[in-house]
């Protein structure tokens, strides 16, 4: 007589915890309900941009090269700097979500800090916050980058014991970059390519160096929670 195999899904694994077993439909669509609150709030701006009347919804749309007539590339260095603060910031909020579940408040609360950080200088090269906002309400271009700096370096101050625990140097290195440049702009304000090489060039090698640093640092809690639980119990 021949046993009956059991499905493999049903094995228990390694540790004794079964596999994650593939979604049944009524799971899937229970899914789709955080799905369908991202969708409301994306049909709600759709709906104010079709219905503002301050600007084309073209110009909302479409690319900003494509619109001036620019060739393709216009502009590809600033949006790789937008990309980089993207990829920083959402490192540092995935960090913070896995440092806050697994007990780590200290690291969970400069992660969500760093997080802010890279989510304020994102919208500052995203919607040129400093050099076209911030005039319009009455605030100077150095004044904004100076309150940007000043909340940049308050997060560094609040957190430099939990920044001792990680790769500092490529953090302070971000940081010198992005002083460099805004000292740069501000005292200097430079005009031609090689000055627009010394200041805008300085601010990209920064950006970079801050995504650098917070995707190492999520890698870094993510491997450090890994090993703890891989670790034998005694």
């Amino acid at each position: 007589m021949s046993q009956q195999s059991t499905p493999v899904l049903d094995h228990p694994g390694p540790t004794g915890r079964r596999p994650r077993t593939p979604f049944g439909l009524r799971r899937q669509v229970r899914l789709l309900l955080p799905l369908l609150g991202t969708w409301l709030a994306g049909t709600v701006v759709l709906a104010a941009a079709g219905t503002q009347q301050w600007a084309p919804l073209k110009e909302l749309f479409l690319d900003a090269s494509y619109l001036g007539g620019q060739p393709w590339y216009s502009g590809i260095l600033n949006e790789a700097s937008i990309v980089a603060w993207s990829a920083a910031g959402t490192a540092a909020a995935l960090g913070a979500w896995i440092a806050g579940v697994t007990g780590r408040r200290g690291a969970a609360r400069f992660l969500a800090g760093g997080a802010l950080v890279a989510l304020m200088l994102l919208l500052d090269v995203w919607i040129q916050f400093h050099s076209a906002v911030a005039p319009r309400l009455g605030v100077s271009s150095n004044q904004a980058q100076t309150a940007q700096a000043l909340l940049g370096g308050l997060w560094v101050i609040a957190f430099l014991r939990e920044i001792a625990r990680t790769r500092w140097l490529v953090l302070y290195a971000a940081f010198g970059a992005l002083a460099m440049s805004g000292f740069i702009d501000m005292i200097f304000e430079p005009a031609g390519s090689w000055g627009l090489m010394l200041e805008d060039g300085a601010r990209l090698l920064g950006v970079l160096a801050f995504a650098h640093y917070m995707v190492l640092t999520t890698v870094d809690i993510i491997r450090s929670v890994t090993s703890s639980v891989a670790a034998p119990q005694h």
